[in-house]
């Protein structure tokens, strides 16, 4: 289970269990692109797997002039780009590098010096994983054809990519802390803390059980008495409440008043109670497009990477790197292949080849058919535009329209033609 995810009953294999969804961009390129990214996630498993990398999204971009790679929340979202200005796909291998990159940012997330740390280790790895020709677990492995290897460009072709690598790291704006200490905190005594609840619920302006002479005076009829009942099992106390039940019953309530109990606030002795504030939406960074930048519930994204590599030496290393591994193993390719061995195999081809396909007057000539003139080859019984049979000793079948629409017309039918093929008469009826 990744990032809270778990699935169940996959009808595919996917290519890296560390990674929950693959997304090309939309288009006619979305297949292709996917099974690029498929093919990045694939090689990039031994060791995301070995150092509990977890991605959530990773995610097609399209080309830009920022960047190739960034990422979102520590591997909330990763985002590479796959095709160069002129609409040719990156080369494998620089995506992949530029993939280790991005994920060296989930540990670290600034471009310090324990980021190129991590980031040169993970390269290692990727290295070595080529080194073994490893190119992913199971299904994703040697025995999948995979067809995108005559899309995108050779390595050491020259490609146009943007001058940074990556894009920086980007994550949600932290809210502002309140925090309460003990120079706000009141001390409040079990007497205080009581009257409060009690204001909390009921209310200020109340008045004493019994004290109320304007209602006590309504429930005995308009008899104003002094003083007030002191036994409660007296003949006055008792007509008092009955007189009281019998108003309740009496009053008709037209809507239900919903009861919002208040819940009493109790202060903390541990001065850490936090209150959060939402940040200021106003600072969100900008994309490539202009437009701020906002996760999914419409939180602001700001740009946590900064650059803390000094004179820049580690940028320029990778950058170095992409650019140069690939011309590297195009020279290695030449020279393993000299003029003087290619030249010799050609000869022994050309003296194994068979004279006839080399002979051009060997080739059969077509036959034109003579009712609509297309030609066709001569081992073909009917023609092929217009079903004339061409050679009637191949259809012993074959028969001629009597029309007289068809009487001076060349065309044969073949046997199993119910109707002519030139008036479309039934082959029944006789002109």
């Amino acid at each position: 289970m990744v990032l809270g995810f778990e699935r169940l009953n996959e009808r595919t294999q996917r290519p890296n269990a560390h990674i929950n969804f693959i997304r090309p961009l939309p288009g006619p390129t979305s297949p292709t692109a996917e099974t690029i990214l498929n093919r990045v996630a694939a090689v990039c498993y031994p060791f995301m797997k070995a150092h509990t990398i977890l991605v959530q999204a990773l995610e097609e971009f399209p080309h830009n002039p920022e960047f190739v790679g960034r990422n979102f929340n520590a591997g909330e979202v990763i985002q590479l780009v796959l095709r160069d200005r002129n609409g040719r796909w990156l080369p494998q291998r620089m995506v992949e590098m530029v993939m280790v990159h991005e994920l060296a940012h989930c540990k670290q997330m600034n471009h310090s010096k324990a980021f190129w740390k991590v980031r040169d280790g993970y390269a290692e790895e990727l290295r070595g994983l080529w080194a073994k020709g490893y190119l992913g677990e199971g299904l994703w492995g040697r025995g999948r054809a995979l067809d995108t290897g005559v899309l995108q460009a050779r390595e050491g072709d020259a490609v146009d990519i943007p001058e940074h690598l990556c894009g920086g790291t980007y994550g949600r704006r932290r809210g502002k802390r309140k925090r309460r200490g003990k120079e706000t905190k009141q001390t409040l005594s079990y007497a205080e803390r009581k009257q409060r609840r009690i204001l909390n619920k009921f209310g200020a302006g109340g008045q004493a059980l019994g004290a109320d002479d304007e209602t006590k005076v309504k429930l005995e009829k308009g008899v104003p008495k002094k003083g007030k009942p002191r036994v409660a099992a007296s003949a006055r106390g008792r007509e008092l409440r009955a007189a009281a039940a019998l108003a309740r019953f009496d009053t008709v309530k037209k809507e239900e008043e919903v009861d919002v109990v208040k819940t009493e606030e109790i202060s903390s002795d541990s001065g850490t109670d936090d209150e959060f504030v939402e940040g200021d939406q106003e600072a969100a960074a900008v994309d490539v497009d202009g437009k701020s930048m906002y996760d999914d519930k419409g939180r602001a994204l700001v740009k946590i990477c900064e650059d803390e590599d000094g004179d820049g030496s580690n940028a320029k290393r990778e950058m170095d790197e992409i650019h140069g591994f690939g011309f590297e193993s195009q020279t290695n390719t030449v020279h393993k292949a000299p003029a003087p061995p290619l030249s010799k195999p050609a000869r022994n081809t050309l003296a194994m080849k068979p004279p006839h396909p080399t002979n051009s007057s060997s080739q059969p000539t077509p036959t034109p058919c003579p009712t609509c003139t297309a030609e066709n080859d001569p081992k073909s019984p009917t023609c092929i535009i217009c079903a004339h049979v061409l050679n009637t000793a191949l259809v012993p079948s074959h028969w001629r329209c009597k029309t007289s629409a068809c009487a001076s017309s060349q065309y044969v039918n073949a046997g199993d033609a119910g109707v002519c093929g030139v008036c479309g008469v039934a082959r029944r009826q006789k002109g």
